[in-house]
């Protein structure tokens, strides 16, 4: 009696390391296909068709979709905040240009701010070029701070608007403009107006502190 039929047969097509999400770190893995084989009395020996393939982690031995390799984590933290800080940086820009020409005084808070926030400080020279030459623009401004909006604490909004609100009132006042341009700011990070009104006291009653 001949027996004959198919199976899945699993091999390995490569290996290397990824983030396993249920390791919550980088480890091993096995890009794993299965294929089905034509049996003769249980052995294969025809590959047919390929029917799966999956990543399996070598550690937890956790099984994903072949997509799980371009995860990485660490890439878009990395992504995240460089757009965090070229969101900041026009957000300053922005409040120190909404009246016209920038004060210096607002030059070298941008530049003392950027020297505490950014993995590269911003030179006066290039705060004021990109004043003079190229102004942040308004609609790209609050579309990518809407965009970064759901993935930020209070601790990260309440950064913006604390800084935006310092350049302000750099130049020895703050006036209507300066205003409309912090709650334009507030609002694309899905701030009430009293939380931006709680951030602007707090900032107000710490200088009068330090006064």
């Amino acid at each position: 009696m001949i027996i004959f039929g198919t199976r899945g047969v699993t091999t390995t097509k490569a290996s290397g390391n990824f983030f396993c999400p249920e390791c919550a770190s980088r480890q091993p893995y096995k890009h794993q296909i299965v294929r089905r084989f034509f049996t003769l009395y249980f052995i294969p020996l025809i590959p047919l068709d390929m029917i799966g393939e999956y990543i399996e982690c070598q550690t937890c031995r956790g099984t994903y979709k072949t997509r799980v390799l371009q995860y990485d984590p660490e890439q878009e933290v990395k992504q995240f905040r460089q757009e965090f800080n070229r969101a900041l940086y026009h957000a300053l820009l922005l409040t120190a240009t909404v009246n016209g020409d920038i004060h210096p005084n607002q030059v070298e808070t941008i530049n003392v701010l950027s020297q505490r926030l950014f993995d590269e400080p911003i030179s006066a020279q290039k705060i004021y070029h990109d004043a003079v030459n190229s102004p942040p623009n308004t609609r790209m401004l609050i579309e990518s701070l809407s965009r970064l909006a759901p993935n930020l604490n209070d601790k990260g909004k309440d950064l913006i608007v604390k800084t935006t609100f310092l350049v302000a009132l750099s130049d020895g006042e703050f006036n209507e403009a300066e205003m409309k341009v912090i709650a334009g700011i507030g609002l694309a990070l899905r701030m009430s107006e009293y939380h931006v009104r709680a951030v602007l006291d707090g900032v107000t009653e710490s200088l009068q502190d330090n006064d």
